[in-house]
């Protein structure tokens, strides 16, 4: 059963019981101007997809950011958590990244992080953890599009062969980790046939620091479909 896309998804009991002391829940509620329920949106799916495969959220900081090799998307994604949240982050060049200059645009607001996890974003270090889709982005088919189509801008891979076109979409797991990394792959995996895009099956490989890539391909006879409905030029 596939729920509306005003299904509420965070109530403001559940935000408060999550902090030891209410007084805290409260004062936060008040300074960041909370409104609840929160309600799930693609803006939202898109925002937690970002987060998931090219972000990074820390309870412990109050921080998030969305990190990419270039300012466009970052700035698309800041302009939807100001829509979503009304909080305003900051841009920053990041010249230290192994695999050349990146930028990074951070929030830092725990309330707002507190929220995020309890809506299913992961946390922490993701290589080192396992975690699902949230059941009520992949219960809705235009949820499940936003946060399929921000995580393949995220992490999928499109090149051509001589005589093929390729696209992958791949994650970093540490071996402790394998298990749930496939049955989080296996996830979008389902996802993806609500829009008639068949997938090949998981494909595990080994990688230096300790990690696996786990990935899985669209199928060669879905590749035009794939594009087309996620707008892949």
């Amino acid at each position: 059963m596939l729920f509306c896309v005003m299904q509420e998804i965070l109530l403001k009991k559940e935000f408060v019981d999550s902090y030891k002391l209410k007084k805290f829940s409260e004062y936060a509620i008040k300074k960041n101007s909370i409104r609840f329920p929160v309600v799930a949106n693609k803006n939202l799916a898109s925002i937690v997809s970002f987060i998931t495969f090219d972000g990074h959220l820390t309870l412990k900081e109050g921080m998030f950011t969305f990190t990419a090799g270039a300012t466009p998307k970052l700035l698309v994604m800041a302009d939807k958590t100001n829509t979503q949240f009304g909080i305003i982050g900051k841009l920053k060049q990041v010249v230290t990244n192994e695999y050349g200059t990146s930028y990074e645009y951070r929030f830092s607001n725990k309330p707002i992080c507190r929220i995020l996890a309890l809506i299913g974003t992961p946390t922490g270090n993701k290589t080192k953890c396992s975690y699902l889709v949230p059941n009520w982005i992949k219960s809705n088919k235009q949820l499940s599009y936003a946060y399929l189509k921000t995580a393949f801008e995220c992490e999928g891979g499109f090149w051509k062969e001589p005589n093929r076109e390729r696209v992958r979409f791949a994650i970093n797991k540490e071996e402790s980790r394998l298990e749930g990394g496939i049955n989080f792959l296996n996830e979008l995996k389902s996802m993806l046939k609500l829009f008639d895009v068949a997938t090949t099956n998981i494909c595990i490989k080994g990688r230096k620091r300790a990690t696996l890539i786990i990935s899985f391909d669209i199928s060669a006879k879905s590749i035009e479909t794939f594009k087309r409905v996620f707008n892949f030029v």
